[in-house]
C-alpha cells in the first residue's frame, strides 16, 4: 500500500462544503469508489492554526493503482472538482512505510540485547 499526501488551501467560504465533500461516505469518497477502483480511501485532516488548510492522504492499493488512476479521465474530472473547492492544492507525492530492518524487531530479549549492545559499544568508539 502506498499514500499519496496533499495540501489543501480552501476559499473560507468554501470550508464547509470541502470538508462535507472529503470526509467519509461524502461526494468525493463516492466518486472515487466508482471512479477509482485502487484508492482505498482517504484521511483528510484541518490545521488548528489555519482553518482554511488541509493535509489529505489517499491510500492506494498499489502504486501501479495509483499510476493507472492519474491517466484515467475519471481523475481529469475529480481534479476539476477540488479545483473547484480550493484556491490551492500541492501535491507533497507519494509514501510508503519505510522497510522493516532486522533491527528494527523488538519482538525478542536477545535482539532487544544486541540493541542495547550495539548502542553502548557506538558510544564507546565515539568518546
Amino acid at each position: 500500500m502506498i499514500r499519496t499526501v496533499s495540501i489543501f488551501i480552501v476559499a473560507p467560504v468554501k470550508v464547509p462544503a470541502f470538508i462535507s465533500a472529503l470526509r467519509a461516505g461524502g461526494l468525493w469518497q463516492a466518486l472515487n469508489r466508482q471512479l477509482l477502483p485502487g484508492l482505498a480511501g482517504t484521511d483528510l485532516i484541518r490545521s488548528r492554526q489555519r482553518p482554511a488548510v488541509f493535509l489529505a492522504t489517499d491510500f492506494w492499493i498499489s502504486e501501479e493503482d495509483y499510476e493507472r488512476s492519474r491517466l484515467a479521465p475519471a481523475c481529469l474530472l475529480l481534479a476539476q472538482f477540488l479545483r473547484a473547492l480550493t484556491i490551492c492544492q500541492i501535491d507533497l507525492g507519494i509514501f510508503a512505510l519505510p522497510p522493516q530492518q532486522a533491527w528494527d524487531r523488538w519482538d525478542s530479549p536477545e535482539s532487544l540485547a544486541e540493541i542495547a549492545q550495539s548502542l553502548f559499544h557506538a558510544e564507546t568508539e565515539d568518546a
